[in-house]
């Protein structure tokens, strides 16, 4: 029964021909749209995010970025990713987690914490059909904290390890950003 599942199922490439260096497909919806960006992140070759339906290749960039990948999307028209207003040699790069709905409305998300990582790390990337999109961001010290983020309200939740997690702490209101 495997054997005849494996036969048919079917391979096929999906480079951007914009740049066939580096190229990432890292989500996909029941509707077969794919998330990614192409480019490495190194100094002048920036990643370019873009959503891949039947129809071709659809730029998808946060506005006014310098850097952009689309890590996830749901069968609404959400997606999710990262974006970044720098793309130095050291590719040690800020980047802020974001959101966008059809393509359009993009709302820049960055967990309220103190002690964030310099320059800071902070990515959404995934996103169910409830509009949950998930994350994480790192700290000052390295260590990288996960969330879940509520588009619909605007609230994070801590994700942790439930070997390690303390009690259980309220949700974490936040103002909706000024950016987004």
């Amino acid at each position: 029964m495997l054997a005849a599942s494996l036969a048919a199922d079917s391979f096929r490439t999906a480079d951007d021909a914009a740049d066939l260096t580096f190229n990432q497909l890292l989500g996909i919806n029941n509707q077969g749209v794919i998330a990614g960006y192409f480019g490495s992140g190194a100094q002048g070759h920036p990643n370019v995010g873009y959503l891949l339906a039947p129809g071709g290749y659809r730029s998808e960039n946060f506005p006014g970025s310098v850097q952009t990948q689309v890590t996830g999307l749901n069968d609404q028209g959400v997606t999710v990713g990262f974006w970044s207003g720098m793309n130095t040699a050291s590719q040690s790069n800020d980047n802020f987690g974001f959101y966008a709905i059809n393509g359009q409305g993009f709302h820049s998300v960055s967990y309220p914490a103190a002690g964030n990582a310099s320059p800071p790390v902070n990515q959404l990337l995934g996103v169910s059909d409830h509009d949950i999109a998930v994350g994480f961001y790192s700290d000052a010290k390295g260590s990288n904290h996960g969330y879940e983020y509520s588009i619909g309200d605007g609230t994070f939740e801590p994700v942790t390890d439930p070997a390690t997690r303390a009690p259980a702490s309220p949700r974490l209101g936040s103002a909706r950003n000024p950016s987004g």
